[in-house]
C-alpha cells in the first residue's frame, strides 16, 4: 500500500480523477486487478469492499490503480486546499471550488516604445511588473558632452553650425551661411562667393561684381606691387613749403605746389597746379 500521493505519482505517472466511490456497496464498480493505470477514485461512504485485498475504506481515502492491481492512500495523507487567494498583481481569487487566476491590467498602455530620437523610460513595482512606461526626447546639452575630439565623419545629413567661431579647418565643401573665421590662412574658390558681402570702408560690397565707390578708406604703408592706378580726381593734401623753389623759365604756368611721393626709394616733388 502506498501511503502518500508524492508516492503515488512518483510510481505510477499521471493520475486522472474518474470521480467518488462508495466502498460500501461498490458503486461503482471496481474489481481486483482491474482497471487503467493513473485511474483513481476518493472514497465518498466508507466500507470494506475487498480490492485486492484492501477492505478497510473511510471517507476520503482514494483507491489508485497502478497499472496491475489497487493501491490506497489514506485520506491522512491526503490534504485539500478549499481556499486559493490571489496576491498583488493577481485577479480571480478567492478560489473555493474552480475558478481562474489571471493576471491585472496595470496602468501601462500596450505600445512599442523607444525609436530613434527617443528613450524607453519605465517603473517596475516589487512584484517586477510595469506599472508605468513612456518615450522621452533624447536630448543632450552639450555642456554633457567632452572628450570627442576633432569630427572628422560626417553622414549625408547637413550640418548647421548655429554659433561660436571656424578656427583652423579645412573646409572642402559645402557652403558658410554666416562664419567668423579666424587664425586660418584661407583661399576660397569663386563659387564660394556668391551671394558673399564684406564690409570696407563704410560701402558693403558685393563679391564678384563692380564697385566704382567703396567710400573713405584710411590706407597705411600700401604697397601695389603690378597694375596701374587711374585717379580721375581725388582730394590730396599738400606738402607745400614756403621756400620751394622752381624753374620758371622752363614751366609754362607757375606751380602752387607739389607732393612728396617716395618712388623706389626716392622721395620726389610732384609740383602741382592750381588752374
Amino acid at each position: 500500500m502506498l501511503k502518500t500521493v508524492s508516492s503515488v505519482i512518483n510510481a505510477i505517472g499521471a493520475l486522472n480523477y474518474k470521480g467518488t466511490w462508495d466502498a460500501s456497496t461498490n458503486n461503482p464498480t471496481l474489481t481486483s486487478s482491474v482497471g487503467t493505470k493513473g485511474d483513481y477514485y476518493v472514497v465518498s461512504v466508507s466500507g470494506s469492499t475487498n480490492l485486492n485485498g484492501i477492505t478497510d475504506w473511510v471517507v476520503g481515502d482514494w483507491a489508485v490503480f497502478n497499472g496491475s492491481i489497487w493501491q490506497k492512500v489514506d485520506n491522512s495523507e491526503v490534504t485539500y486546499v478549499s481556499n486559493v487567494a490571489t496576491g498583488t498583481g493577481l485577479t480571480g481569487g478567492p478560489i473555493t471550488t474552480t475558478g481562474t487566476i489571471s493576471l491585472a491590467n496595470t496602468a501601462v498602455t500596450p505600445a512599442s516604445y523607444g525609436a530613434a530620437n527617443t528613450v524607453a523610460t519605465f517603473t517596475v513595482d516589487q512584484q517586477g511588473r510595469l506599472t508605468a512606461a513612456a518615450n522621452v526626447t533624447i536630448a543632450i546639452a552639450n555642456t554633457a558632452v567632452s572628450g570627442l575630439g576633432t569630427m572628422s565623419t560626417q553622414n549625408s545629413n547637413a550640418v548647421v553650425i548655429t554659433g561660436g567661431t571656424i578656427n583652423a579647418v579645412a573646409h572642402t565643401g559645402g557652403s558658410f551661411a554666416n562664419a567668423n573665421i579666424t587664425s586660418v590662412a584661407v583661399t576660397f574658390p569663386n563659387s564660394y562667393l556668391s551671394n558673399s558681402t564684406l564690409t570696407l570702408g563704410n560701402t558693403t560690397l558685393t563679391l564678384g561684381g563692380t564697385v566704382t565707390n567703396v567710400g573713405n578708406l584710411t590706407l597705411a604703408n600700401v604697397t601695389i606691387a603690378t597694375g596701374s592706378i587711374n585717379v580721375q580726381s581725388a582730394n590730396l593734401t599738400s606738402t607745400t613749403t614756403a621756400n620751394a623753389t622752381y624753374g620758371i623759365a622752363s614751366l609754362p604756368l607757375q606751380p602752387a605746389g607739389f607732393i612728396q611721393v617716395n618712388l623706389n626709394g626716392t622721395v620726389v616733388k610732384v609740383p602741382y597746379y592750381a588752374v
